[in-house]
């Protein structure tokens, strides 16, 4: 889900800079001007900010928020994003709020809680600039920094500590999850799922970077690499997931097909490499490219769907909201066996 939170205003020295995303990333600079934040609702009864517990495999602090009534024992995570490149704790705390404010109404209709991880996007020399680690890119994964090493791993260690805190309120939970993501967080939720199938129930992926990663090695002659599609996993991680664990997993896409917004543009997001091979081989734009990205899913019998919305451009529009909530609902009450809504 995109950014909830409002950059209101700043010292007078920055009243001239320019769009939103950049002027919060130089809040990181000692000398530039500090962003002036208006933070998201959220009723303080309802959530909880559980620090960073290396001891637990985790660096980076998340927060909890409880509904009002449990009718579903399935953990609700959605992954932050701040849209630009910080390791800023205040802008990161407020962040995630936000992030648990705008899931707030649907964790209450499906009576679930919520987690939201507080990870950084930080800063890095290169031609990246900064670890994207909210998409959960490749670099992401190759890191040797102990803090943003592996965060996929760290999101499972916060998802057992959250696990270890309901239940220690009387509030039992199942260790498959249930994922929602938008833009940079719903490339986040797709790969994650993909590189661990057996922690996920159901994962809905809106605008996932310009390209869902896809359950495939190779494609005619064409290699994958991950975050393209899964041909070099095991190399990456020491694992592959399987077919049959892929099949487990609920999947539903989304996208307005008046999005332009494109991350295969962005070496942050893809290399060079990766780039060209998704333009050369599924195309140029994001409409063409998801075809043949429900195509790949399709022909590995996975219980995916991808819808593609007229006249949305890159937001979560109403329908796009009400697709997601019957989506979520239909599996939790089928366990996970439920087609995705649409």
């Amino acid at each position: 889900m995109f950014r909830r939170f409002a950059i209101v205003g700043l010292l007078a020295s920055a009243l001239s800079a320019g769009p939103v995303g950049q002027i919060a990333s130089a809040a990181e600079s000692a000398d530039a001007p500090r962003p002036v934040l208006r933070p998201c609702r959220l009723d303080p009864a309802r959530v909880t900010t559980h620090s960073a517990k290396v001891s637990a495999g985790f660096y980076w602090p998340y927060l909890l928020y409880r509904p009002r009534e449990m009718r579903t024992p399935f953990l609700l995570a959605v992954p932050n994003n701040t849209g630009f490149a910080t390791s800023d704790p205040e802008l990161l705390a407020v962040d995630g709020t936000c992030a648990a404010a705008g899931a707030a109404d649907l964790a209450e209709r499906l009576g679930t809680p919520v987690l939201v991880p507080l990870f950084p996007r930080p800063r890095v020399p290169g031609e990246d600039e900064n670890l994207y680690l909210h998409a959960l890119t490749r670099a992401s994964l190759l890191t040797q920094v102990p803090e943003y090493a592996r965060v996929d791993l760290q999101f499972i260690a916060m998802q057992d500590d959250a696990s270890r805190a309901l239940a220690s309120g009387g509030i039992q939970v199942s260790r498959r999850i249930l994922l929602d993501g938008f833009s940079a967080s719903g490339s986040f939720v797709s790969r994650f799922a993909m590189l661990h199938p057996d922690r996920v129930l159901a994962v809905a992926a809106g605008s996932p970077g310009g390209w869902p990663i896809v359950p495939a090695t190779r494609d005619g002659r064409s290699v994958l690499p991950y975050p393209v599609g899964t041909a070099d996993l095991k190399s990456l991680t020491g694992a592959a997931p399987t077919l049959a664990a892929l099949r487990h997993v609920a999947w539903f896409f989304f996208l307005g097909d008046s999005d332009t917004n494109d991350s295969i543009l962005y070496r942050d997001s893809f290399s060079r490499a990766d780039a060209e091979l998704i333009f050369d081989h599924f195309g140029a734009t994001l409409p063409t490219r998801w075809k043949e990205a429900a195509r790949l899913y399709r022909a590995r019998g996975l219980n995916a769907r991808f819808k593609l919305y007229p006249d949305v451009a890159h937001e979560v529009s109403p329908e796009m909201q009400a697709d997601i909530e019957a989506f979520f609902l239909g599996v939790t009450r089928a366990g996970g066996a439920a087609k995705p809504a649409g």
